[in-house]
């Protein structure tokens, strides 16, 4: 009966300094076995599409936006969609969470799934290059009914919070 006992308390307390070593090396690692800190992003794309023939805004164009990693190994699919107002504007607010050493590319298109040529300069990522991008504007050709239309997309950074707005 005793040995049976002694049994227990020494399997006790090899559980418990499992337990122990296993917080110790989850709050060493923050959560992450890779040790690579994460940060989340806000995005709002406002994205006006023009007519050029009639310099007007289109009203009900369909537009998207994605996101893509530089490497091109992760998918272009379509993160968010919406059609042109009276004004021409659709705007999109999307999430992202990145890790240290991921960068992505954002884009706006009336191509579905979106063209690599679609795909504007590095946007941000989650060391800290989201300082250096204070606005940026770029435009790809959208078409409709063969006539010619601009879209122009804007992308904003909120210097003290550090997100895109």
């Amino acid at each position: 009966m005793t040995g049976n006992r002694n049994i227990i308390v020494i399997g006790a307390v090899i559980v418990v300094l499992l337990l122990i070593a296993l917080g110790a090396y989850v709050v060493l690692n923050n959560g992450d076995d890779r040790g690579i800190s994460t940060v989340d992003v806000s995005v709002n794309v406002g994205v006006r599409v023009m007519d050029l023939a009639n310099d007007r805004p289109v009203t009900g164009a369909c537009v998207y936006f994605a996101a893509c990693a530089p490497d091109g190994t992760s998918d272009r699919d379509v993160h968010a969609e919406d059609l042109t107002g009276d004004d021409g504007w659709a705007v999109f607010s999307v999430n992202y969470t990145l890790d240290e050493n991921q960068t992505i590319y954002l884009a706006a298109s009336n191509r579905k799934p979106l063209l690599e040529s679609d795909f504007a300069g590095r946007a941000f990522n989650g060391t800290g290059y989201l300082g250096e991008w204070k606005a940026f504007n770029y435009s790809v050709l959208y078409n409709k009914e063969d006539h010619k239309a601009l879209v122009s997309c804007m992308f904003a950074v909120d210097m003290d919070s550090g997100r895109m707005i």
